[in-house]
């Protein structure tokens, strides 16, 4: 059964729409909060007053991480989700343009559950993200997360 929450850590609102609409034709009907950057994503998870967090049941059984955010990387992001055992055990999957072979080394490293190039063509975007919705829908059972926030 594919999670009831995800959230999409992209900063190009071009992939962000292909994303959210790729779920929703793969039949996914719960929440998707899109968080910009990632200090935005770790308020998001950390913060108490975030405007993201009004609803705290759309609190994320699945992060989708892109490396190349801007004001802090996705490699550091990952590395925050990783060291708070509130989110240590949800499933992040990176989705990067980045090609560089140390991004996905350090990536793994860090506890990724899976590395998703995205092409520049953009129907392999679409393509990819549709396997990867398949993929969680028919394959994933997500950890328990504590609701304590």
């Amino acid at each position: 059964m594919l999670t009831q929450s995800v959230l999409l850590i992209e900063n190009n609102k071009e992939n962000e729409a292909v994303i959210i609409h790729t779920l929703r034709r793969s039949k996914f009907e719960g929440v998707v909060t899109v968080a910009r950057d990632g200090p935005q994503a770790l308020d998001y998870l950390f913060g108490l007053g975030s405007p993201l967090r009004a609803n705290k049941a759309a609190f994320p059984q699945l992060i989708i991480l892109e490396l190349e955010l801007g004001k802090m990387g996705g490699l550091e992001v990952l590395r925050r989700i990783r060291d708070n055992p509130r989110t240590s055990r949800i499933p992040v999957v990176i989705f990067s343009t980045s090609e560089d072979q140390e991004s996905l080394i350090k990536s793994y490293g860090l506890g990724c559950n899976a590395y998703v190039r995205k092409e520049a063509d953009l129907d392999i975007p679409i393509e990819t993200a549709r396997r990867l919705a398949l993929f969680w829908q028919k394959n994933e059972t997500p950890p328990p997360v504590e609701n304590s926030a």
